[in-house]
């Protein structure tokens, strides 16, 4: 007796195995698609960046005093962890992103005078777009507009930064 399969028999199995592969790919399709270290972006709408701040005063500038000696190690290390999410590979981004979301928190936590205030608002700002570039990068968004965001983000910081001088 001979037990190899008919022709009849192997066409079914194929027909078979054919059938369990769409019904993998159905179910594989109906599946939510992988969050990445729990990150997901939120899209934060921005218009243009002030040029320019007003004019601090003198007065302002004796009150900036105590606030700028607390924000100026942060934005210190923000520039660090900045350029190191900047060369960070894929694998090291979502620390990176963690990091940077550490030194916005702590930014956010200082109290500047009322007269920095719009700086400080700024500067936090500008932040939040960093940070959201970064998301977009760790779950492969499309570069161009995580670039845009960076952009937008760099016009913001030089703004904070000269305002900054002007106030030392």
């Amino acid at each position: 007796m001979n037990n190899a399969p008919t022709v009849r028999q192997t066409a079914a199995f194929l027909v078979f195995l054919a059938g369990l592969f769409i019904i993998a790919l159905l179910v594989v399709a109906q599946l939510p698609a992988p969050q990445t270290a729990g990150i997901q972006p939120t899209p934060l709408p921005f218009e243009a960046a002030p040029t320019e701040l007003p004019p601090a005063s003198a007065a302002c500038r004796d009150r900036a005093q105590p606030y700028l000696a607390q924000i100026d190690p942060l934005l210190a290390e923000w520039d660090g962890a900045r350029r190191s999410a900047g060369r960070a590979s894929d694998a090291d981004l979502p620390g990176q992103v963690t990091a940077l979301e550490g030194l916005r928190s702590r930014a956010e936590g200082i109290t500047p005078p009322a007269c920095v205030a719009p700086a400080h608002a700024l500067l936090i700002e500008a932040m939040d777009l960093v940070i959201q570039a970064y998301r977009g990068f760790v779950i492969e968004r499309p570069e161009e507009p995580l670039r845009a965001l960076l952009d937008a983000a760099d016009q913001r910081y030089t703004v904070v930064i000269e305002q900054y001088t002007t106030l030392r």
